[in-house]
């Protein structure tokens, strides 16, 4: 398949009927090595990582021991370490929650955030536009898995399927960045502003530490029980978890939700109302896109489902706003 020949009417259908790049090098990157890593990991997240090969990854959830959110976590394995990837922001807290849990474990934690750039290439299109622009075929990668760029020295190519799309993220040094970026470029795909990345990460509904990873909610609510192993040995939080899951006890989940009006839009933070009750609160809001608001937010279970309606507050009273995706399913 070529790459599409004519550039696409937005930033945003370039992701997600085309091929996209963005710039994620603000995501944190820990290098974690060690006999004991792998081991002492999986004792402080959800998922099995016993599982883990070096050349299968997977996510895991970092959690309280009240079953509450610190982050979410990609772990891609090499022969000889951990390359985990944090949301922005958040590496010197998972840092330092590693090594509050090191007493005599052989496990060394290293912050390459600095000393990296990390380019996500997004899109239905994205395998095509890799192929073309560095050289490698990535049609055949699993996802979390990590493959060697043999034309960039040091760099690292996953597939994460980060923003429910096709999304492959590169892992380069900085000297690097621009000869990426000048091949994708060359091909019409082009990197993709700030503010895009946030609404296509809204519009297909994914969770990021700005409003929805954080300890106000569990990993149940957020929609991550694909990165939960409930048949596991014991980790931090998995009491709660577990007996949330069993007595079915989640009370809300995190969903998209859409409304058609370009007057302003409601605020995070905003409570979500039906009937004059509160059900819920809005956690990210996103630009309008054709005429389209979208916004992601917590919503009592009552509601949580296709087509259902909530109220929230704006500059210019309220707006209904429309269920139109449950976090965590297709």
């Amino acid at each position: 398949m070529a790459l599409a020949e004519s550039r696409p009417s937005s930033e945003i259908e370039s992701a997600t009927s085309h091929a996209a790049l963005i710039d994620r090098s603000d995501v944190g990157r820990l290098r974690v090595s060690g006999d004991d890593a792998t081991d002492l990991l999986n004792r402080l997240s959800t998922n099995n990582l016993e599982l883990l090969t070096p050349g299968q990854g997977m996510n895991t959830v970092l959690t309280t021991a009240k079953g509450r959110i610190i982050d979410l976590l990609s772990i891609i394995p090499s022969d000889d370490s951990l390359l985990i990837l944090t949301s922005p922001g958040r590496q010197q807290q998972v840092a330092d929650w590693i090594e509050f849990y090191t007493f005599i474990e052989d496990v060394t934690v290293q912050n390459i955030t600095d000393d990296t750039a990390m380019l996500a290439i997004v899109g239905p299109e994205s395998a095509e536009a890799i192929q073309q622009a560095i050289g490698v075929s990535v049609d055949q990668l699993e996802l979390h898995s990590p493959i060697a760029v043999d034309a960039l020295d040091n760099s690292t190519l996953v597939r994460t399927d980060h923003f429910n799309l096709p999304t492959f993220e590169l892992i380069a040094n900085f000297q690097a960045k621009e000869q990426v970026i000048s091949a994708f470029n060359n091909l019409g795909v082009s990197v993709v502003s700030n503010s895009v990345s946030e609404n296509l990460r809204i519009a297909m509904a994914v969770p990021a530490a700005t409003g929805e990873l954080t300890e106000d909610f569990n990993p149940l609510e957020a929609g991550l029980r694909p990165h939960i192993s409930f048949n596991k040995i014991c980790y931090i939080g998995q009491e709660v978890v577990s007996r949330l899951n069993a007595y079915e006890k989640v009370q809300k989940h995190l969903v998209k939700l859409e409304w058609n009006d370009n007057g302003p839009n409601p605020v995070p933070g905003t409570s979500l109302t039906v009937d004059g009750k509160d059900v819920g609160q809005l956690t990210s809001v996103g630009a309008f896109e054709d005429g389209l608001g979208v916004a992601l937010g917590y919503v009592r279970n009552a509601h949580v489902e296709a087509g259902a309606s909530v109220l929230a507050e704006s500059a210019d009273g309220e707006v209904a706003l429309t269920v139109s995706r449950i976090s965590g399913e297709a």
